[in-house]
């Protein structure tokens, strides 16, 4: 769930973004295309899994299994923050991105630790 309601707000945002002239198709990613609606896609729904599996075995696997996902969670935002730097993308575009990551982050936290 946290997946699709990641895919379904960042698409959104992507989509508003393009239609007001704040998403630079020019800008490449790491992976070496523009980012489209297609990256957005599958950056917002495989960490949303990939989050959701992993609190899964934590917490089935120890005591503290909710706090070593929520410390793991955090960490990974915090370095998540990195990347967007170095695309040479507008100051908007990055703030975007930025936003996106924060969507992934805080849909996968609500979904994870309302079921836990």
């Amino acid at each position: 769930m946290a997946g699709f309601a990641s895919v379904v707000v960042n698409a959104a945002i992507y989509l508003l973004a393009s239609v007001a002239g704040a998403w630079d198709l020019t800008v490449i990613s790491p992976a070496g295309s523009a980012i489209t609606v297609v990256p957005v896609i599958i950056f917002s729904l495989v960490p949303a899994v990939l989050g959701a599996l992993l609190a899964g075995i934590l917490m089935r696997r120890s005591a503290q299994g909710r706090a070593w996902f929520l410390g793991i969670a955090f960490v990974v935002l915090a370095f998540m923050a990195f990347p967007p730097l170095g695309l040479g993308a507008p100051f908007v575009m990055m703030l975007l991105l930025q936003l996106q990551h924060v969507v992934v982050a805080a849909f996968t936290l609500w979904f994870v630790l309302r079921v836990a």
